[in-house]
């Protein structure tokens, strides 16, 4: 996956996060969000949309074992609420799907155990 292109505000925040985990000795999460960020190239705002999640993307999933499907809103920490489908960058599905584009299959590991998922749709805010 290298070579992602997200919008260059979003990778600077994206950074900004993973620096402010490792000050906080949350050095997992860190760790895990570095190694997604590490895919990730900047690309200025355009007006062309992005093919690939990033912060602020809207997006369906489908869990591939239950069947059923779901709308999330990836977004910081800060702005994380569950009850409004507003899903934290940092949860377990919030860091696999960073970087993720339109039908992608991909297994993360939720506190339940791992989960296999596949991108049924995204679309990006400007």
């Amino acid at each position: 996956m290298s070579g992602v292109m997200i919008l260059a505000d979003g990778l600077k925040r994206l950074k900004a996060l993973v620096n402010l985990l490792r000050a906080n000795r949350k050095t997992d999460k860190a760790a895990a969000l570095a190694s997604r960020v590490s895919f990730l190239e900047a690309q200025e705002r355009s007006g062309s949309k992005l093919p690939r999640v990033w912060p602020n993307s809207y997006v369906t999933v489908k869990n591939l074992d239950s069947g059923e499907t779901y709308g999330y809103k990836l977004v910081f920490p800060n702005e994380a609420d569950g009850g409004k489908g507003n899903i934290s960058l940092l949860t377990p599905l919030g860091m696999a799907l960073i970087g993720r584009e339109r039908g992608e299959s991909f297994v993360y590991n939720s506190p339940g155990g791992l989960v296999r998922m596949v991108l049924l749709d995204l679309s990006n805010e400007d």
